[in-house]
Parts: C-alpha cells; sequence; structure tokens
C-alpha cells in the first residue's frame, strides 16, 4: 500500500535529476552539518555573553508583540515560549535550544558541541543508563519517554548546528504525565548529562560512524565555500567536528565546553501545542527554576566586520560535484539587525526592488537561450551574530559565460538605469496580496511545524509580530514608497563590484583566467535599460461546455465524496478543515514507471520533465510565471509507481481554486513540451553520475531501486552512454499520447467546500472530451524481489566506508491483508530497533540503520522487508549475520506485548495526526480508490489494528517471510579508485 519507506527517500535523496540538483551551494549555506576549513593562523575575537543574553527581541522593538506568544524569563536567565495550538488536538511539541554550538568550540576541541549531544541518550543523573546489561534500576531516558508514547528518532532526537544545539520531543499527548515528564528529561539533558568515560568510549564509535557517512562531495563543497565566505571565523567548522578530536577527546574536555554553554541564560525552551499557559508556567518553573551554571560562562565568537581575504574571483572545483553554480556576494560589515516600524519601512524598498530584479531574471534567461535552470537575483543573506552580505546565485548552468553575463547585465541594469514606476506599483501591489492572504489565513499549520518555525525566528532574534499586524504595518507603509528610494536602495546596495565564485566538478572553459577576464568584460560593457515585457491575459478558461456528473458516492464515515463525470473524470474530495485555507490536489493519469519500457531504457526516462517544465503553447514558461505572479497555484509533474501526477503540492487556497483547475486543464490538453532545458538536464544528470559513485550512500541511492526490484529497467536509473543517444522528440513521442488520451483521476483534500470542488472541476477537466478507458498490456506488473543470495557493489569513497544491507521477500501471491502489511512495519521497526541497539548503542559501529518496508498493491507478487546499515567494510558480513540472527529470534521467541505496544503505540498516535491534519497522507492514500477501494479500508482501519496486532501474528510473520534461505544481501564496499 504504502511505497518504499519514507526514511530511504529521506536518507538517500532524489531521483537523478533531483540529486543532480540537490548539492548547489544555494544562497548561504548553513545546514546544521555543513561546514568550511578554518585557517588556524588568524586569531578570532571573542566577546563574553551578556548576563542576560538578549533576552527576548520584542523588548528591542517598537512593532506590538503578538500576544499568542506567552514569552517569558526564569530568574535564572532561562527563556521560554509558549504557543496553543489544537492542531492536531491532545498533542505538544517541545524543543529545547542552547545557544551555542561547533562555533564556540576552541582550537582542539572540533566536533565535542556534536558528542555532547550524543551524549544526552547515554544517560543523566535521574535516567542513567540505555544499555541492555545495566543492572540499576532506575529507567533509561529511553525507557521513560517510551513510556508516555515516543518514539526514538521520530519523537525524540538532537541536533547540533554551529550556533544551536536543540534537544527535540515531539509528545503525542498533553496530559499531566506527558508535560511532567518532557520537562523532567529535558531538564536533564540540560543540566545532567552522565559524561563519563564509560559512556564517551560507547558514543565515540557512533560518533565515528556518522562523520564517516557525511563524507563526500557535498561536505567538502560547502566547506570551501564557507572558507571563502567566512574566512577563519569558527562558524565555518564542520559540527562534525574532526575525526583525530572524536577519536581522542576526553569526558574532562567535553564536560568543560558542557559547563561552559549548556547553561540557564544560554538556553530557551518552547512549548508548542494543545496546552494551557496558565498550567504549563508553573510546571516549567518547578522543573528549571533552581537551574544554575557551573563555572565561568563560555564566550561567543566576534562577528565579522572586516572582509575576509579572498580573491575577485574565485574557483572551486570538487571531484563528484552534481551541479555547476555561480555566485555573486556583497560584502557587508556586520551589525546586529534592528526589527523598528522604521528599519521594517527600509527593508520593505530593499525587498520591493529585489523583488523587481528577480522577475526580471527570468525573462533574461529565457531570452539568452536558458543557459541555466535558475539565475538568481541578489537578496539578503545573514547568520545572525556573524555575518551579512548580499547573494545571487545561479544554478543548473549549462554555458558559464551566457549565465555570467545575464546575472552581471541584471544588476548592472538596475544600478545604472533603476526600476519603473509600473514595474514598482505591480511588485507593490503583489506584496500586498501575498500579505492579505497570509493575514486572512491567519497562524495555521501542526504543532511540529510552528514550534520549527518559532525556533527560527528565536534562533534569528526576531521579533514575534502577528499576521495581521504586518500587513496593516505594510498597509500604512508599501504607498508611501517611491521610485526614487527604490532605486536609491538599488545603487547602494550593487554600487560595488561583487566577487564571483564558480562551483563545480570542472574547471571553466579556459580556466580561472578566462572566468575573471569574462567577469570584468561584463562588468565594463554598456547595457542598455530594461524593457519590461507585457504581461499576457490568462487564455485558459473555457474548456467547453461544463461538465456532468455521472454518478455520486458519499463515503460517509471518512467524509470522502467520490464523483464521475460524463467524460469519465473521476473526482475524490475529502474537506481536511485542519489544513486552513490550504488545498492540495493531485491529478492523475497513465500509469506511471508500470507504463514505462519494460526490455530497453530510452528517451521515454525524460518525457516527464518534458511535460512538466515546457510550459505552455500560449504561454513560454516566463510569461506564464508574469501573468500567474501573485496567485497561489502551481503544478509540477512526477512519475509515481502506478501513475503520472500533477501536483500542486498543497499550495492553493480557495481563492485561486478555480485558476488552479484551469492550469491543471491546460497543462493536460496544451502543453507545449519545449526543450530549453534539456541541456540542464543532460548535464546535470551527467554531474550526478559522477558523483554517485563517490560514496556507498551515492552508489546505494543509484542502483537499489533497481536490484530490490530484479533489475526491471523501469526502476533503472539511466546513464550518461544512454542520454548521449537521445533526442528530445523521442521523449515527447513518448509522454503525449498518455497526456493525450489517458483517463483523468483528481484527488482534492483540504479546506474546501464540497460542492465548490465538484463545480470547478465540471468546468475544467470535466468539460474535456472523454477518454478511452486504458488497456493494460499483459506483464506491467510481473515484478519480482530478487532471488536469495549476495550481490556486491563497488564505490569510490573513503576506504572506510561501506553499506550492508539484507532483505527478504514477503508475498509470493497476491495482495490479501492490509493487517499483514501492518505486521510487516512493526517487523520492520523491531529490526532497525535491534540493529540500532546491537551495532549502534552497544557496538559503536554505525550511525542510523534504517528499515526498508513495501507492500504495494499494485504489485501482487511483490513485497518485502530489509534493513539496511552503513559500517565499515570489515564488519559489513558480521553485521549481516547479525540481522538474520535477529530476524531468526524474533521468528522462534515469543516478544512481550509490551515490546509490541512500545511500537505500535507511536504508530496509533501517528495515525490519529494524519487522519486529523496530514493532507499528503489522504492523497496518497485516497489513489485508484473509484476502482479499488483498500485505500479506505486503509484509513478505516490503521488505528484499530495497531492497537489490536498480537505478540503472536508478529512472531508468525516473522517465521513466514524472515527464513535465511530466502534472504538478499547487498554489500557495498571500496573499489578501484577508493580513497
Amino acid at each position: 500500500m504504502m511505497r518504499l519507506l519514507k526514511q530511504l527517500a529521506r536518507t538517500l535523496g532524489k531521483n537523478l535529476i533531483g540529486a543532480a540538483a540537490a548539492i548547489g551551494v544555494a544562497g548561504l549555506c548553513v545546514a546544521p552539518l555543513v561546514a568550511a576549513a578554518q585557517n588556524q593562523n588568524q586569531t578570532i575575537r571573542v566577546s563574553p555573553a551578556p548576563a542576560e543574553h538578549r533576552g527576548w527581541a520584542r523588548d528591542r522593538t517598537d512593532i506590538p508583540h503578538d500576544q499568542d506568544y506567552v514569552l517569558g524569563q526564569l530568574p535564572n536567565g532561562m527563556k521560554y515560549l509558549i504557543l496553543p495550538n489544537q492542531t492536531p488536538p491532545n498533542q505538544v511539541a517541545m524543543r529545547m535550544l542552547i545557544d551555542a554550538g561547533s562555533m564556540q568550540e576552541r582550537p582542539g576541541e572540533e566536533g565535542v558541541a556534536h558528542f555532547l549531544e550524543h551524549l544526552a541518550f547515554r544517560g543523566t543523573t535521574k535516567y542513567p543508563d540505555t544499555s541492555a546489561s545495566s543492572t540499576d534500576p532506575r529507567p533509561s531516558v529511553q525507557k521513560v519517554l517510551e513510556d508516555i508514547g515516543l518514539q526514538m528518532a521520530a519523537d525524540v532526537n538532537a541536533s547540533t548546528g554551529p550556533d544551536t544545539t536543540t534537544f527535540i520531543l515531539d509528545l503525542p499527548r498533553n496530559d499531566q504525565k506527558s508535560i511532567t515528564t518532557g520537562l523532567d528529561v529535558m531538564r536533564q539533558l540540560v543540566s545532567d548529562m552522565l559524561i563519563q568515560q564509560d559512556k564517551v568510549d560507547a558514543e565515540r564509535g557512533v560518533v565515528l560512524a556518522e562523520e564517516r557517512s557525511r563524507a563526500g562531495p557535498g561536505l567538502e563543497l560547502s566547506k570551501a565555500f564557507l572558507n571563502l565566505q567566512l574566512g577563519s571565523h569558527p562558524y565555518g567548522r564542520p559540527p562534525i567536528g574532526l575525526r583525530s578530536v572524536i577519536e581522542t577527546v576526553t569526558p574532562k574536555t567535553i564536560r568543560t565546553f558542557y559547563d561552559a554553554f549548556y547553561r540557564p541564560e544560554r538556553a530557551t525552551l518552547l512549548i508548542v501545542g494543545d496546552v494551557d499557559p496558565a498550567t504549563v508556567i508553573p510546571a516549567l518553573t518547578a522543573a528549571f527554576a533552581d537551574w544554575a551554571g557551573r563555572g565561568e560562562p563560555g564566550k561567543d565568537p566576534a562577528p565579522i566586520t572586516v572582509k575576509p581575504p579572498s580573491p575577485d574571483v574565485s574557483v572551486i572545483v570538487t571531484a563528484g560535484a552534481t551541479d555547476t553554480s555561480l555566485m555573486l556576494r556583497w560584502f557587508e560589515p556586520y551589525k546586529e539587525p534592528a526589527y523598528t516600524i522604521a528599519d521594517r519601512r527600509k527593508s520593505l524598498i530593499e525587498q520591493l526592488g529585489a523583488g523587481i530584479i528577480a522577475r526580471r531574471m527570468q525573462g533574461l534567461n529565457e531570452a539568452a537561450g536558458k543557459p541555466a535552470a535558475r539565475i538568481g537575483s541578489a537578496s539578503r543573506a545573514a547568520i545572525s551574530g556573524v555575518w551579512s552580505g548580499q547573494i545571487a546565485n545561479t544554478v543548473g548552468i549549462t554555458d558559464v559565460y551566457k549565465a555570467l553575463d545575464v546575472m552581471v547585465k541584471a544588476h548592472r541594469q538596475a544600478v545604472d538605469y533603476g526600476v519603473s514606476q509600473a514595474e514598482l506599483d505591480e511588485q507593490r501591489q503583489l506584496v500586498i496580496d501575498a500579505t492579505r492572504r497570509e493575514a486572512e489565513r491567519g497562524r495555521t499549520g501542526t504543532s511540529v511545524a510552528q514550534v520549527e518555525g518559532a525556533a527560527d525566528m528565536v534562533a534569528a532574534e526576531v521579533p514575534f509580530v502577528s499576521l495581521q499586524r504586518a500587513y496593516m504595518i505594510l498597509l500604512e507603509q508599501a504607498p508611501t514608497v517611491t521610485l526614487d528610494e527604490v532605486n536609491s536602495a538599488l545603487k547602494a546596495r550593487f554600487r560595488e563590484k561583487p566577487s564571483l565564485l564558480y562551483s563545480g566538478s570542472a574547471q571553466p572553459a579556459g580556466g580561472e583566467a578566462a572566468l575573471r577576464d569574462a567577469f570584468n568584460k561584463a562588468m565594463a560593457a554598456p547595457v542598455s535599460a530594461y524593457v519590461p515585457a507585457a504581461v499576457k491575459p490568462w487564455p485558459y478558461t473555457d474548456f467547453g461546455p461544463v461538465g456532468v456528473v455521472a454518478k455520486r458516492e458519499n463515503v460517509q464515515d471518512l467524509g470522502v465524496t467520490l464523483v464521475t463525470f460524463e467524460n469519465g473524470v473521476k473526482l475524490t474530495v475529502k474537506p481536511l478543515p485542519s489544513n486552513k485555507d490550504l488545498i492540495n490536489i493531485r491529478v492523475r493519469v497513465g500509469l506511471g514507471r508500470l507504463q514505462m519500457p519494460l526490455n530497453v531504457i530510452d528517451a521515454s526516462d525524460m518525457g516527464l520533465s518534458l511535460w512538466s517544465a515546457g510550459g505552455l503553447k500560449k504561454l513560454s514558461v516566463s510569461e506564464q510565471a508574469r501573468t500567474l505572479a501573485g496567485k497561489r497555484v502551481g503544478v509540477a509533474a512526477r512519475t509515481l509507481d502506478d501513475a503520472y501526477a500533477l501536483d500542486n503540492f498543497n499550495l492553493t487556497t480557495r481563492e485561486d481554486l478555480g485558476l488552479q483547475m484551469e492550469l491543471f486543464a491546460a497543462t493536460l490538453t496544451d502543453a507545449a513540451y519545449r526543450t530549453d532545458d534539456w541541456a540542464s538536464w543532460m548535464a546535470q544528470a551527467d554531474a550526478a553520475d559522477a558523483s554517485f559513485k563517490l560514496t556507498p550512500s551515492g552508489v546505494l541511492e543509484r542502483e537499489l531501486d533497481r536490484l530490490l526490484h530484479g533489475d526491471d529497467l523501469r526502476w533503472t536509473i539511466n546513464n550518461k552512454a544512454m542520454r548521449d543517444t537521445w533526442k528530445p522528440a523521442d521523449s515527447i513521442k513518448y509522454i503525449k499520447p498518455i497526456v493525450d488520451t489517458s483517463p483523468i483521476e483528481v484527488i482534492v483534500v483540504g479546506d474546501v467546500r464540497v460542492e465548490s470542488v465538484i463545480a470547478e472541476v465540471a468546468r475544467t477537466l470535466g468539460a474535456l472530451p472523454p477518454r478511452p478507458p486504458f488497456k493494460e498490456p499483459a506483464g506491467l506488473r510481473n515484478v519480482k524481489f530478487p532471488a536469495p543470495g549476495t550481490k556486491t557493489l563497488p564505490h569510490q569513497g573513503r576506504a572506510d566506508q561501506g553499506y550492508a544491507l539484507i532483505g527478504w521477500p514477503t508475498y509470493q501471491g497476491a495482495y490479501k491483508s492490509i493487517r499483514d502489511e501492518r505486521i510487516g512495519f512493526i517487523l520492520g521497526q523491531m529490526l532497525r530497533d535491534n540493529a540500532t541497539r546491537k551495532f549502534r548503542s552497544e557496538g559503536g559501529a554505525t550511525y542510523s540503520p534504517m528499515e526498508l518496508v513495501d507492500f504495494p498493491t499494485f504489485l501482487p507478487n511483490y513485497g518485502f522487508i530489509a534493513v539496511a546499515v552503513e559500517a565499515p567494510p570489515e564488519l559489513i558480513a558480521e553485521i549481516q549475520s547479525e540481522i538474520q540472527n535477529i530476524a531468526t529470534t524474533l521468528a522462534t521467541v515469543p516478544q512481550p506485548a509490551s515490546e509490541i505496544s512500545r511500537v505500535t503505540q507511536p504508530k496509533v498516535e501517528q495515525a490519529r495526526r494524519n487522519f486529523v491534519t496530514n493532507a499528503g497522507y489522504w492523497t496518497e492514500l485516497l489513489a485508484n480508490v473509484h476502482d479499488d477501494p483498500s485505500g479506505l479500508e486503509y484509513i478505516r482501519t490503521e488505528m484499530k489494528d495497531y492497537r489490536e496486532i498480537t505478540p503472536e501474528e508478529v512472531q508468525a510473520a516473522a517465521a513466514k517471510w524472515l527464513k535465511p534461505e530466502t534472504a538478499w544481501r547487498l554489500t557495498i564496499v571500496p573499489g578501484p579508485g577508493a580513497q
């Protein structure tokens, strides 16, 4: 039913084209495990942390505070934020932010902040140990949290960034015990970790395994970039640290960092969920009021006020880089941002100018023949307390010098000629309309989403201002902004010559000298004023006589409405009020991956991209962007295993529902299949090919789907030799008949009125000519899991990197039982949890084992359970053997009911959240329910099944499926060229 466990996608990345575009340095890279090389010879100035560590940003602004956010500070300096939120009901998200990370480390401590975060779950004074061999009767942190329904990793986690360490608890219930326990655990983590030699030694291997798994081209590229951007500032250190430090760090060094930086004045507790502040504040006060720092407080590095030494043109060549990019950088001495009403107006002036330049860029890029997939205009970038400046980033480049000309030309036009009054008026209205929509919608989202947003604002020291207040301020300020102010701001921002950075897997043509010469010529060449293109009206409003409903069925218990129009279009509507003012829509045609050629990998692989990105016959991509500017509509095509899909990614509002349906109908009936991006796609795919082989995880990403589907070519990623023979016309020849003739299915989930949806579909997709039923060729679904045995693949990464996988087929017959699938998910997690305990907690051999579980309804003879583990090559055989032993134990030794409950209880809570708040969940499961109602049954029975599945059922399934004689193994080890 559910596709390959989502953890695999999160861990391994995207498909070929997506992966090719994913590693470009987009804007300023501030991801937690990205860092730059450090110049050990330059002295870093430090400044002491203020006594109150700055308090709340609301105290430094004249903008009224959003009263929904309850802010406070205990006498010891610890801040807290409480935001009541009932989406979903009865649940609470907690975050503890420590205002310290890798940039607070001193030379010789690189990696200590991250190591300390790992030790949090090795035990505290009150909850001392997590090992199975411990004789201490007191419960572990893991046991205490699992007892209140949390699942490790999913609901309990932590992360370390350059300037912040975050501890995460997502409580499935809001009862007093859960909240009190959550607060107690948070207090223990920040003040009473057990930093002892045995625990440091036990976790050392895990941290080393994480360092090993992170190594690769992406990290190297980011390190080089941040070294240029920040010089020797310690923000550029990789939070993962130096391997030499991880291998030798002592408890004393870690304790010293803990005492210096884990202090109440550096801590902020965030609580968002179904809570009453009047109840929570006394509870958190009781938990944290007596927390006091130990010893001398730590110090922060000073911000960058002098431009770090770097050439005006820099070239970064990284083997395996999956993108070619250009970046223009304007440095500004760092100053603390101000958030007054007056400063807000200054920011608005900059925002309006930047928006105009950004809109110009797309047209200039298109006019130049699309030398880059995306050419970016400059926007303000900053790291709080460290760096500020302007950055313009261009990615997906196929012609470096044309892309450079476009970038320079656009910014020089802005400086020399400014923008026009018409452009300003248009941009101003777009900003007003977008802000109005947000104000009308109000603050929405799940508690987890809102606590993450609040954490970002706290880290950036931004005041909390209501959307309605922001709109009122904008209405007062926007009309007063003059053309002269916008143009003066543009000149001030871009008058100085920027620095240029090139990055890619190879030198630019002619090398650095040629790039510098081209840059200087572009900066000196005469430019003419920009002439805005006319905005064309939206031409797709009439698709024929309004469609007639032929059949309607209400699924009362689930609140789902099924509609079939006379032309054969099938519509499924699920109102989901918690998805406030947002609507998720998917249009399905064809059979997706199933429909691709069985015996050849050809240009059909690119058909979807040409359909999705080629624009419409009456509007090019840039024209469409100008015409639809400010509208909450969008469309992107995806290849699913059993359909091609057009998605709007939960973007649309009720106000734009009609326009969104027109856009879908136009994409289905009048696609232009332009080939402007073909060269860019090929270049990105070539770069991805080169990158995959450089890490075992890259090899896994490229090869795993093919191998798990028995070498089926439809799940096989193409290669350069194949792509070099392809022509766009052949891709169009494949995809166009599918788009033109396939039956259409529409799924709409969100804050909708059923009748309104039916009406909008009736006048668009329901008005199209009838399409004949699809006649499926025989053999499309004959997919098999690989036969027992071992497959070994090489990688060219570090010699200490490897991957081990072991999997078992499940179904050898027709799909019979949704309950069986759920048992499979339980078994998958139990395998992973036991592997984690064996190889991480006890052995320190790996960072994060993952389970892979797939029971697809559309493949009747296919399904599997597997576990994958990143590990040193010399341990792979042992790990695979031990996982089989774990599987055999599950099959032969009855598990206690408490162990099954430990796994299923969080799944019940997740199902409850999905049912109430998750538009994507409903969209996936409502696919094809007109013909196969199993999706409806899946939703109905999920919570009930997870509550009722017994230890006996789990053991029986393990005995049936997890047999040594049916196991298939994948081993990825260093090959020729490994480092």
